[in-house]
């Protein structure tokens, strides 16, 4: 019931979201989008097959892990669709700067963003990436030893090598609340 009030608000106020489209490497972009599309009463697909259930140019929302500071599928669901927010999925703790980053790095105007705290687990990687990731915490450490140990830095690098080490889950339906909010607007 209450998705389908949710759905007749959307109508209502003209929004013609069709669709998340997401692009998920470890899983926690896949469950952020699994619980957006619950929430708000929209279909979920992911990136590889969106394209056999919606039309070019539909309004969606993107969905995306980082690389890198890089938005993965990005810039190729803004070739297909029209994307009215990206929501990038990252391991880091949300601060000022994440949604500004994304906004700087992929040169964007007219398009929400969002940054979600993601998750890690380093069992999920293959490749290059698995490599990166094995040796990364050593450089967080290198970098670490720079800083005053009681700074805001200082701890978030130690947080980020913990969740390298240990693997971690952040994704929360709360952490989507300024997207849902963003969309009763």
């Amino acid at each position: 019931m209450a998705i389908q009030v949710y759905v007749l608000f959307l109508i209502k106020w003209g929004v013609q979201m069709k669709a998340i489209v997401y692009t998920s490497n470890t899983g926690y972009t896949k469950k952020y989008a699994e619980i957006l599309s619950a929430k708000i009463g929209i279909p979920a697909y992911d990136s590889k097959v969106a394209n056999q259930s919606i039309a070019k140019n539909d309004e969606v929302i993107y969905m995306g892990w980082l690389k890198a500071s890089t938005v993965v599928g990005f810039e190729k669901a803004q070739k297909e669709y029209t994307v009215k927010a990206v929501c990038a999925v990252g391991m880091g703790n949300p601060n000022d700067k994440s949604e500004s980053t994304i906004t700087d790095r992929h040169h964007i105007k007219d398009v929400k963003v969002f940054y979600l705290q993601g998750g890690f687990d380093i069992s999920k990687l293959h490749g290059f990436d698995k490599f990166l990731m094995k040796i990364f915490p050593k450089i967080l450490k290198a970098s670490a030893a720079k800083k005053d140990s009681k700074s805001d830095e200082y701890i978030e690098i130690m947080e980020s090598i913990k969740s390298i080490k240990n693997g971690a889950d952040f994704v929360s339906e709360a952490n989507l609340v300024p997207v849902v909010s963003w969309l009763e607007k």
